[in-house]
């Protein structure tokens, strides 16, 4: 197995999950994407079908990672209220499970503003997901090399949002599907599913379950993000 892939997706997801918040409209939503790669790609075959699911109530949200059919999964909850956060990243194949509590600094420090990207909104190219009718959102800057595709929906507001818009200040509209090409790979994330009932309030509990390892952001970042130390 080529981890040099599966490294490369799992970060790319890791780095676009971290919670933030900042929007104006409550809306109660749960959104599960797929991961899909051309199939020519040698990752592809057990790569695709990698799933992310982001759920939002009220002021709290979470997003899950589940890549190749669970053999790592990262949970990601957040509460804009209480500026409180929990990682939990379990790669159970190795037997390795760690868990991150996050103060609003921790949560905050990965949101780079300096750069502002340049956003170009094309609506005439349309495109419908899931019932809800986007439009294309092409995303230059200076670190992303070439363009960033978004489809956005105005019909989704919540008021929590996930590190996908805030890592793209001024993205107008929730994003429904994007793409990235870096490094010669072609990734491209779809919703699939889209829940419009209230998210349970077992979603986003904080308690750190049996099993897992409480470490700090620190050790997290000592251990390449997480995955060094994994073997990846």
């Amino acid at each position: 197995m080529n981890m040099k892939y599966v490294y490369l997706v799992f970060a790319f997801l890791v780095c676009n999950n971290l919670m933030l918040f900042a929007q104006k409209t409550i809306s109660n939503v749960s959104i599960t994407y797929e991961l899909k790669m051309d199939k020519d790609n040698p990752a592809a075959s057990m790569l695709n079908g990698t799933t992310m699911t982001l759920s939002f109530k009220e002021f709290k949200s979470k997003s899950n990672i589940s890549v190749m059919g669970g053999m790592m999964n990262m949970d990601m909850i957040a509460d804009a209220k209480d500026k409180k956060g929990l990682m939990l990243m379990a790669i159970p194949m190795m037997g390795k499970n760690v868990a991150v509590e996050m103060n609003a600094d921790e949560m905050n420090q990965n949101q780079d503003n300096s750069v502002k990207p340049e956003i170009t909104y094309d609506k005439k190219s349309k495109k419908k997901i899931e019932g809800f009718l986007c439009y294309k959102a092409i995303v230059k800057t200076s670190l992303s090399g070439e363009p960033l595709i978004f489809y956005v929906t105005d019909k989704i507001k919540p008021n929590a949002s996930s590190q996908i818009q805030n890592q793209v200040p001024g993205l107008n509209g929730f994003p429904l599907a994007f793409e990235i090409n870096q490094m010669g790979l072609k990734l491209t994330m779809e919703a699939v599913k889209i829940d419009k009932s209230l998210p349970s309030d077992d979603q986003f509990e904080m308690k750190i379950p049996d099993g897992f390892e409480k470490i700090t952001m620190d050790e997290f970042k000592q251990m390449g993000g997480g995955l060094g130390s994994f073997g990846l």
